[in-house]
């Protein structure tokens, strides 16, 4: 997700939800994660003008036939 938004402007929330297990990277603001009981997080993003926010995939998790 890129966006662009001025620097002081409000905070930008995202939820992603428990399947998705992946480490988030951020540009061009302050990243706070909080994560929930259920596994799911709530992504805290303060932006300082244009952004990018990015969920990267989650390494496999191969298991046993």
């Amino acid at each position: 997700m890129r966006g662009w938004a001025r620097a002081g402007g409000p905070e930008l929330l995202v939820y992603v939800p428990p399947e998705v297990r992946g480490q988030p990277v951020a540009s061009g603001g302050l990243l706070t994660v909080e994560s929930r009981p259920d596994g799911s997080r709530l992504m805290h993003l303060a932006p300082a003008g244009g952004y990018s926010l990015t969920v990267r995939p989650a390494p496999l998790a191969l298991i046993g036939c």
